[in-house]
């Protein structure tokens, strides 16, 4: 598969990766917080489905809480979205450095435009 079409496969299935704890609360932002990390995803990665995103982004804060190390939902989302390691990290960092900071995982992974 290629680059595009990865990226359009992430955008599309976004929203149904269920990654881990199911019953952990969600963590939750302003409105404002999600256009900011929207924006900010979508230096690197092409986000086609926006509310499948933030949704994603709050499941990764909790299962960072529920204990999941970051390499381990890394790999799982460049699995289920067919998307490079370096862009499911990315996502991973983004959704803690907007939705749960305190995971302080800021500069694990250099970053690249598309």
């Amino acid at each position: 598969m290629g680059y595009t079409d990865a990226m359009k496969k992430f955008g599309l299935a976004v929203g149904a990766v269920a990654l881990g704890v199911a019953c952990s609360s969600p963590a939750y932002a302003h409105p404002r917080d999600d256009q900011a990390f929207l924006k900010d995803l979508n230096q690197y990665v092409e986000v086609f489905d926006p509310a499948g995103a933030v949704d994603l982004a709050h499941r990764i804060c909790n299962d960072l809480a529920a204990g999941f190390h970051p390499n381990q939902l890394t790999d799982v989302i460049a699995e289920r979205q067919e998307i490079s390691q370096h862009n499911a990290a990315i996502t991973v960092e983004l959704s803690s450095d907007y939705y749960c900071p305190k995971f302080e995982l800021e500069g694990a992974v250099p970053k690249r435009k598309i």
